[in-house]
């Protein structure tokens, strides 16, 4: 304010009959002996100067037309917003502003400046001071927190998938407005301590996800990737045991003898027939990252031979899985008596070496 303070003294010194002053040109100042030139103001101190000297009407004016009248100093001020830029046209009023003023000399104002009326939570009869007009980054980045907080329950639509993520930009941009609406304040100066808290506490806990996500990542990561595996082997379980269940199948009905062969392939054509549909599947074992047509090795010391002269077929495996990197280094095994146990993989070789 000092700064329009000086310029006016100024024009009172040098009989200046009018001053135009905008952000993208400089200061035009008019009088009996032409046109002269000032400084460039920036639009940011003709903002602040409006705001400290501009009746509370003048600014709604402004807000509303973008255009505003007022007097200050024993001048008239025409305030004009465009395009975010504002720009005052400044001429004295006909009673002479102060008689003979020092050059810069304090200048008393000719009216007291209403402060900014508190109008904050009154719903849509409250206003939101033009200062306070911008993002509210605390209601962008704690939505229903914020929401709750403000009372301002469409927040809540945070909770909702898809929706939240644009909710989050409406608060974002309406937050100041709807803040300052729905919830009583004690002065503005607390509105904006508030929200500075806001912004403050949403960022904290920004940066904390985003450190500890890392963390979280690495301690859960292996057990969702462990109980995966669990799945898969379970998985494999149940395709070897159809495959046993139909290799049983076949051989009382292959009278008591096992699929006569050497070949996985044509053990698996033998028996899948047997297999409900005849499906394939159960000889894919979903561990398995590169695909074939058969994942099993089936006994081959079994191939031909009689029922009766396997001597203990709960300790007799009949197949098992090819890859040993499957199931957390270990493989299954299915016995000739239809149960199916998992082994590590020393134990799974130590069962299966016997019969390769």
């Amino acid at each position: 304010m000092a700064q329009i303070d000086a310029l006016l003294t100024h024009m009172i010194n040098t009989g200046t009959s009018r001053a135009l002053l905008r952000e993208d040109a400089a200061s035009q100042l008019e009088s009996t002996s032409g046109v002269s030139q000032g400084n460039v103001i920036s639009n940011e101190i003709l903002e602040s100067t409006f705001l400290e000297i501009a009746p509370f009407a003048a600014q709604e004016s402004l807000r509303a037309s973008g255009a505003a009248d007022f007097q200050y100093n024993g001048f008239s001020f025409h305030a004009k917003l465009d395009n975010g830029r504002l720009s005052f046209d400044i001429s004295p009023l006909a009673t002479a502003f102060a008689a003979n003023p020092e050059e810069n000399s304090p200048i008393p104002s000719a009216t007291a400046i209403p402060e900014t009326p508190n109008d904050s939570g009154q719903g849509a009869n409250a206003v939101l001071p033009l200062e306070a007009q911008g993002f509210n980054l605390g209601a962008f980045l704690l939505p229903w927190l914020w929401a709750i907080a403000h009372s301002t329950w469409i927040g809540l639509l945070s909770f909702i998938p898809v929706v939240g993520f644009f909710m989050r930009f409406f608060l974002g941009f309406r937050g100041n407005e709807l803040g300052w609406k729905n919830r009583k304040f004690t002065s503005f100066e607390q509105f904006k301590n508030v929200q500075k808290t806001w912004m403050t506490a949403g960022l904290i806990v920004s940066l904390l996800g985003c450190a500890t996500f890392p963390i979280t990542s690495a301690i859960f990561f292996p057990v969702f990737a462990r109980a995966r595996e669990n799945a898969r082997r379970s998985s494999c379980q149940q395709n070897l045991k159809s495959i046993a269940l139909a290799t049983i199948i076949y051989t009382n009905s292959n009278n008591e003898a096992f699929p006569n062969t050497k070949s996985d392939e044509e053990f698996k054509k033998i028996v899948s027939n047997s297999v409900g549909t005849g499906s394939i599947e159960p000889f894919e074992c979903p561990s398995e990252t590169t695909k074939g047509t058969n994942d099993y090795v089936y006994n081959k010391k079994l191939a031909g031979l009689k029922l009766e002269d396997v001597k203990d077929p709960a300790n007799t495996p009949m197949l098992w899985d090819k890859e040993s990197t499957n199931h957390f280094e270990g493989r299954n095994i299915a016995f000739a008596d239809g149960h199916i146990k998992w082994y590590r993989e020393a134990d799974a070789q130590a069962w299966t070496a016997p019969y390769k």
